[in-house]
């Protein structure tokens, strides 16, 4: 270990595989394992096997954004700053929507003593191969916190209530006596899914059934939003029915819909209603502006900490998915289905 061949975080061989590799008997080597777990250099995980622990703690904490510059990743970088304050330094890295560049940096971070990190994975396709570098530094001890999106890790995650935000689009819409209601989204992705959840959910509850017709996305480049929502935008009006109304999975998204509805002289709200979510800025600034479902970007980060930090103290108890509430902000691009 010494010698730099096995990282923080990576499992050791079995016993019977450290005997044959260095000619020493079991008793020996189970001696040697429970030298170095005493002394803080292994971390033993039940039915795992051996991993070479994290080193001690700087106190500082980590943060990994797939990018820079959009008001949701910046608000959540503001939430874990503000909850920080002074009392710890922020490390912060931008993986550029590359998972195997988003692994690395959660491993510079861990053998560079970092308390611990809060993660916002990429929408990028994934590969085993960063995924399993993450599980491994769990595994050998690193505390990660996973904002947003989700990935296969045992670890906490802080999302907005995604579903309940695709509810309360539906529902605005819904009272507004549109019936033809289409959903517009990007890559799939467990945010996306939770809204087109959320909004089939309302739809069925009113008895509307979701017409699969009106559910456009999987758009490549993911994020692209605008021409995903302009380009689906124009599907949806080479429908022989057409809807009243979109539910646009963010607010970028919308302002593709927008656009598209521009170029078809299709007014807003007079002909179709539209609702975007995020709150961003463009949406106050959108012609006509944005009804949205707000998220609480800030207050994501402000629980990735604080949840990190009861971690750090010994709270060893179920794993956290705590879903932060949303709330329906009405603005002039929804209005009652015109007749």
């Amino acid at each position: 270990m010494a010698s730099g061949e096995l990282r923080p975080g990576d499992r050791l061989p079995s016993l019977p595989e450290l005997c044959a590799e260095h000619g020493v008997s079991a008793i020996t080597a189970r001696r040697a394992l429970t030298d170095l777990v005493a002394e803080g250099l292994l971390r033993g995980e039940q039915g795992r096997g051996m991993f070479v622990a994290l080193p001690p703690s700087s106190g500082t904490f980590g943060l990994v954004l797939p990018g820079a510059g959009s008001a949701f990743v910046d608000a959540i970088r503001r939430g874990v700053e503000r909850e920080l304050g002074s009392a710890a330094p922020l490390l912060l890295g931008i993986s550029d929507h590359d998972p195997l560049r988003e692994a690395e940096l959660v491993a510079r971070m861990a053998s560079e003593r970092v308390a611990g990190v809060i993660l916002l994975p990429s929408t990028a396709q994934r590969d085993a191969e960063s995924d399993a570098r993450l599980r491994t530094l769990v595994a050998g001890g690193l505390r990660l916190v996973m904002v947003d999106r989700s990935i296969d890790l045992p670890v906490d995650r802080i999302a907005s209530d995604n579903r309940g935000g695709g509810a309360l689009a539906a529902e605005h819409l819904l009272a507004l006596g549109h019936r033809r209601i289409a959903f517009v989204y990007a890559h799939e992705c467990g945010t996306f899914s939770d809204r087109r959840r959320g909004w089939e959910e309302a739809l069925r509850r009113h008895g509307v059934q979701p017409d699969a017709a009106l559910v456009r996305g999987g758009w490549e480049p993911a994020r692209d939003y605008e021409a995903c929502g302009y380009l689906h935008t124009l599907e949806l009006f080479h429908l022989p029915q057409p809807p009243t109304a979109i539910y646009a999975g963010n607010d970028a998204i919308a302002m593709g819909v927008l656009r598209a509805l521009d170029f078809l002289g299709r007014d807003v709200p007079g002909t179709v209603s539209l609702v975007g979510t995020d709150d961003a800025d463009l949406a106050r600034l959108a012609n006509p502006p944005l009804t949205t479902v707000r998220q609480d970007c800030e207050a994501i980060g402000r629980a990735a900490v604080a949840v990190l930090r009861r971690r750090l103290a010994g709270d060893a108890g179920p794993l956290e998915d705590q879903r932060i509430a949303t709330s329906l902000v009405v603005r002039a691009s929804t209005a009652a289905v015109a007749r």
